[in-house]
């Protein structure tokens, strides 16, 4: 299974958002940074910090 997904701030290989430099998704700015995670360990989406509920112990 495969999925795709094709962001609307990215306009001809630029970030809307992150002024005009290159798309990077996931990247800081990105709407996907925190949000998902990526398979790559040092991502930099990765390195958000956990919410709370991931933190506690489990019982």
């Amino acid at each position: 299974m495969s999925s795709a997904w094709s962001c609307p701030h990215n306009l001809e290989e630029r970030c809307a958002i992150r002024q005009q430099q290159p798309c990077q998704p996931g990247y800081p700015g990105c709407v996907l940074h925190g949000r998902i995670r990526f398979a790559d360990p040092d991502h930099p989406a990765n390195q958000v910090s956990k919410p709370a509920e991931e933190k506690l112990p489990k019982s």
